[in-house]
């Protein structure tokens, strides 16, 4: 049985948030909640199996038995059907909280940097989306929150070091 999500890319991406990239590499944007949320998801109750030898450990790990689980994201991903709610909560939750902090234009800019040097960017053909849907925007709300100008910067150190790394 899986459970869906509706809207569930962005609880996905969120998962990369969450799991630690956080953008520290350009001015002084704090890490403590990332850490926090990196810290957060490694503890749910929660394991991975893509065999099914890794499924028996990950039941072992999860103490239940098969019929108690489901998947959410149809990528190996193995939890209780009772911890379900409080994992979407959880996402829902962080994914509210990085679209707080991509309103912060320095972040913003530095997450977008970070998203492109960090992604299949320069060759995939749907680069700029695939950038907003990892940090949990769209165009909509890249315009709402007025960052267009931040993403344009990005955009362009991005181009840059791809010269300097001889990509392009």
């Amino acid at each position: 049985m899986r459970v869906r999500i509706t809207s569930s890319a962005p609880l996905v991406i969120s998962l990369y948030f969450i799991g630690g990239i956080c953008y520290e590499q350009k001015r002084s944007i704090s890490r403590p909640t990332e850490t926090t949320k990196k810290k957060e998801l490694e503890d749910f109750p929660i394991a991975y199996a893509f065999n099914e030898k890794q499924l028996e450990e990950a039941l072992k790990k999860l103490g239940a038995k098969k019929e108690e689980c489901v998947t959410l994201f149809n990528h190996g991903d193995v939890l209780k059907k009772t911890d379900v709610p409080a994992f979407k909560t959880m996402l829902k939750r962080h994914t509210k909280e990085l679209q707080e902090a991509m309103k912060n234009e320095d972040f913003a800019e530095a997450a977008f940097l970070y998203e492109m040097d960090n992604h299949e960017y320069a060759i995939n053909w749907d680069g700029d989306a695939d950038v907003l849907a990892a940090l949990c925007l769209d165009e909509k709300l890249l315009k709402e929150f007025g960052l267009e100008d931040a993403y344009r910067r990005a955009r362009r150190a991005h181009m840059k070091h791809a010269e300097e790394w001889g990509m392009i």
